[in-house]
């Protein structure tokens, strides 16, 4: 029988966005009712249609962009995947561990991370990220964690194989 451990994953908190996307179901049902209301009337028109529209469609769009990208790592025995996309293998990985408020992970080289092209991360983003987060070059503050730092970080060592 083989000892196949789950992957960790950690998720930022979602009740802001339940909130917000309830928020959005409120005002997207009120131009629907104002545009039942009152067909003959021009300017309520365009209002609850701008309401449906905005809150809606527009709401709805952002609420599910956000919500997938609440996924903030992935931990198995392979490595770490991170919410953009980007894998890290566990050879890449010099360490994990807390720097301030924050889980952060230092790379053996940025060479293979970068080579995935993750969104608005360039050689200098990287070394800024380093000098500012004691050496750590990519971190996730505790307030998307949903745990603190220091939990995550043992969390995810635990995975490593």
């Amino acid at each position: 029988m083989s000892d196949v451990r789950p992957p960790l994953v950690i998720i930022g908190p979602r009740g802001r966005l339940v909130i917000l996307a309830i928020a959005c179901a409120i005002a997207a049902a009120m131009g629907i009712v104002i545009v039942l209301l009152n067909q003959q009337n021009l300017t309520a028109l365009v209002v609850g249609v701008a309401a449906v529209g905005v809150f809606g469609v527009g709401g709805g769009y952002s609420l599910i962009g956000q919500w997938r990208r609440s996924r903030l790592l992935r931990v198995d025995d392979a490595g770490i995947r991170l919410g953009d996309g980007a894998s890290l293998a566990w050879r890449d990985i010099d360490r994990v561990g807390v720097a301030g408020p924050a889980l952060g992970i230092r790379l053996r080289s940025a060479d293979a991370y970068l080579s995935q092209r993750p969104r608005g991360v360039t050689v200098e983003s990287l070394q800024a990220t380093r000098r500012t987060w004691s050496g750590f070059d990519i971190v996730f503050p505790e307030r998307d964690l949903g745990m603190t730092a220091t939990a995550a970080s043992a969390a995810v060592r635990a995975r490593k194989p």
